[in-house]
């Protein structure tokens, strides 16, 4: 006869952003990017795994030794990030993302942050920080902006640094909020959890 309830050990189970996140994590080890392996994963408001994306070149694009391996600005001509291959996954088939929650490994470039917002993802999730070497130059103060502007939930626990806009109200070090253009109350912020 087996153990009844009260001999058992209960085991508390994961959050919804928890099981998410870990299979970000797990979506990452896909990309063969020595510096960086970022995974992403979006996900409907009722827990359905819509895409997902990792960092690494366009589908059917080798990922030649000689172009990530050797030198670190060719490899970026080369690589699409995880959240545009998330993105453009789901555009293959047919999926709209209209709603939904992306889980990321790293918080978003600016060129990611405008396609989360143009796919109408509405909250993101991520637990890695800025991008400090972004390709395009950004610190990720402008990727946080579009999302924010574009009024994207998002939550970032472990980003560093305050982006100094002139709106942050920040205080202390990380990221306290920004108001949203054209509105005086409505406050967009990291959630610190």
């Amino acid at each position: 006869m087996g153990p009844t309830p009260d001999e058992t050990t209960t085991t508390q189970k994961m959050s919804w952003d928890e099981y998410f996140y870990e299979m970000a994590k797990v979506t990452a080890k896909r990309s063969r990017d020595p510096d960086s392996q970022v995974g992403a994963v979006v996900v409907s408001d009722d827990h359905v795994v819509l895409s997902t994306g990792y960092n690494g070149p366009a589908r059917g694009v080798l990922d030649l030794p000689e172009r990530i391996l050797n030198d670190k600005k060719e490899k970026l001509r080369w690589m699409c990030h995880a959240e545009a291959n998330a993105v453009f996954n789901a555009a293959r088939v047919g999926t709209i993302l209209l709603d939904a929650t992306i889980y990321v490994t790293k918080f978003p470039c600016v060129s990611c942050a405008g396609a989360i917002v143009q796919v109408g993802i509405r909250r993101i999730y991520t637990e890695g920080d800025f991008w400090r070497n972004d390709p395009s130059g950004d610190d990720g103060a402008r990727a946080y902006r579009v999302l924010a502007e574009a009024g994207v939930q998002i939550h970032a626990p472990n980003l560093t640094g305050c982006l100094r806009f002139k709106e942050c109200n920040c205080d202390r070090e990380g990221v306290s909020g920004i108001t949203k253009k054209g509105t005086s109350k409505k406050r967009v912020h990291v959630q610190h959890t």
